[in-house]
């Protein structure tokens, strides 16, 4: 019997207590072990998209990949090792090698079988969203999925979106910038200036004569005992 979306997600309600790396079959590996794919790490991101929309999901591979924000992010044609049951093997990574889930919904994405039953698996690892693991982006304009209304998503078509739209996916994936940056814009005097402030005290003649003033008092002192 071929297995679909629906009937594994029956199977998979049936074992949701379950480890895979507990009792494995005869022949098979903990799941820890297990080559799902080619790299075998664990990444930033799995990218579940239509396969009609598969340009803008390379696009995101590309940019997310690149400086300076250097995301691992795992994709089906280039990153699943052959041979698995391509449903299973989708469950397993998802759940056991990727912190989250880009999910790029469009009319095509609503139409999309596999694409649903992905988001699911993620839905699934934390009901509560407490841990950002789906990241919802409204590729084209399309009626939302009704699992997916109660998150924020980003709107790539929205233009007042687009200047942060990078740099706010990267962020949810766990890219972060240096401290005297963060939360505000560079050249904000809440960051550059504070840093320069700090930066110039810190080296300033008048700090470095304190501070040398006292190790020669401290030394002064240890030779008079």
């Amino acid at each position: 019997e071929t297995p679909t979306p629906s009937l594994y997600e029956e199977r998979r309600k049936k074992k949701v207590s379950e480890n895979y790396s507990q009792s494995p079959a005869v022949g098979k590996l903990p799941i820890e072990l297990e080559q799902l794919t080619v790299s075998d790490e664990i990444f930033d991101g799995f990218i579940c998209y239509a396969k009609e929309d598969r340009s803008f999901a390379l696009e995101i591979l590309t940019r997310l990949e690149a400086p300076p924000y250097c995301r691992k992010i795992c994709i089906d044609f280039r990153d699943y090792v052959p041979g698995n049951c391509r449903l299973d093997q989708t469950a397993k990574i998802i759940e056991h090698r990727c912190k989250h889930l880009v999910a790029i919904l469009s009319p095509n994405f609503t139409n999309s079988s596999n694409a649903g039953f992905q988001v699911r698996i993620a839905l699934n690892l934390s009901p509560d969203f407490d841990q950002r693991r789906v990241i919802p982006i409204l590729y084209e304009n399309c009626d939302i999925p009704e699992i997916l209304k109660p998150i924020y998503h980003l709107n790539y078509g929205d233009s007042s979106e687009h200047p942060y739209f990078w740099k706010k996916l990267a962020v949810a994936l766990g890219y972060s910038e240096p401290y005297r940056l963060r939360g505000s814009p560079r050249g904000s005097p809440h960051t550059d200036k504070k840093y320069k402030q700090i930066v110039e005290k810190k080296e300033s003649p008048a700090t470095k004569k304190k501070s040398r003033g006292g190790l020669f008092n401290i030394i002064k002192k240890d030779s008079r005992k």
